[in-house]
């Protein structure tokens, strides 16, 4: 999470005031970048829970890769990108 966050205020579309990050005002018209789910026959642990696993997943986005993620975190981070999406498009 902390390298999502760190992205998006290298990309000018959230700051931190207070211990807390907010949406630039910039960023209210911008059109978001869909990040792409990429897959990896890797022997690794997963990113998120810690767990072993030799099919690994990374979400890239435009200001790099994060991960390596399992199926069931990357599935539950992408799904929650899309939310957050949904939800500000009809604000």
């Amino acid at each position: 999470m902390h390298d999502i966050m760190k992205a998006a205020r290298t990309e000018g579309i959230v700051e931190k005031r207070d211990d807390t990050y907010h949406f630039c005002r910039e960023s209210h018209d911008l059109e978001f970048y869909k990040p792409k789910i990429v897959f990896k026959k890797e022997s690794s642990k997963c990113r998120c829970c810690g767990r072993s696993m030799n099919e690994c997943w990374y979400i890239e986005l435009k200001s790099g890769i994060i991960g390596p993620y399992g199926f069931t975190c990357v599935r539950k981070l992408y799904l929650e990108h899309l939310f957050e999406e949904e939800l500000s498009s009809a604000l």
